[in-house]
């Protein structure tokens, strides 16, 4: 904890696109919304005491996604379970209590095997290993579009950043937004980024101090052998992508 530096916080398009370094820790986690990023970073901000950098992934859904008003709500008990995160929506918590606390009894004997290294800093996954073609079997338009729907539901999930900047000002943490890099046919069927995005232009013209690392509008990751899916690096494209972020920033 001591050594940590760097927070890097998103969904699993951060968890599978960025490959942390020594000083560097991946706690991006699938189906991550903004909330939850800026609770993990309040949790940790104290506890990193030599903390200098949260890198926040930023996707097409962020702007409306809300994790727990989804198919997805389970993820609010993992949260509250394993990092003592409380769901900020009434009666939630109880809900989720009567659901899973007696399935997750019954492996809490394995998990309580697992022994993790003091060197783990979070890990970019290589799921049945990155020679696997994947392109092709998810629907990129289906997919689009149900990102899609997050983006555009009125509740909106983007003051968080607001509630995160204002927090690591105060401690004179950076703060770089990155927009998550999806392939050109996940695109193809979305609005220009200035629409997508605009909730966090609009916020950013305020923060100047604040980097962008806008890699959904570059292509320079169009090579097909970089993609598990549409929207996800394998490990190959994680290691270009962060290679091509660590020079994009010291070039801003």
């Amino acid at each position: 904890m001591d050594c940590i530096e760097t927070l890097i916080l998103g969904s699993s398009h951060g968890q599978y696109a960025y490959v942390p370094r020594r000083g560097e820790y991946n706690l991006c986690l699938p189906s991550q919304d903004l909330h939850y990023s800026y609770a993990l970073y309040k949790k940790y901000r104290a506890k990193f005491k030599k903390l200098k950098n949260v890198i926040l992934f930023y996707s097409v859904f962020s702007p409306g996604f809300d994790v727990l008003k989804g198919s997805e709500s389970y993820r609010g008990y993992h949260y509250e379970q394993i990092f003592g995160i409380k769901p900020n929506i009434r009666g939630f918590s109880k809900k989720m209590h009567g659901l899973y606390d007696s399935f997750c009894k019954n492996i809490e004997k394995e998990a309580s095997k697992l022994k993790i290294s003091e060197t783990y800093r979070g890990r970019n996954p290589d799921i049945k290993g990155k020679n696997v073609g994947r392109l092709g079997v998810t629907n990129y338009v289906k997919r689009a579009e149900f990102h899609l729907k997050g983006n555009l539901r009125e509740s909106r999930q983007t003051p968080y950043v607001e509630k995160l900047i204002q927090s690591a000002q105060q401690r004179q943490v950076r703060v770089t937004v990155v927009l998550s890099p999806a392939h050109v046919k996940y695109k193809s069927g979305l609005p220009a980024a200035a629409e997508l995005f605009a909730d966090l232009f609009e916020l950013l013209k305020s923060h100047p101090e604040v980097k962008l690392a806008d890699f959904y509008s570059q292509d320079v990751l169009a090579n097909d052998d970089f993609w598990w899916d549409y929207d996800h690096l394998n490990p190959a494209g994680a290691r270009q992508f962060t290679q091509l972020y660590h020079q994009q920033i010291k070039e801003q």
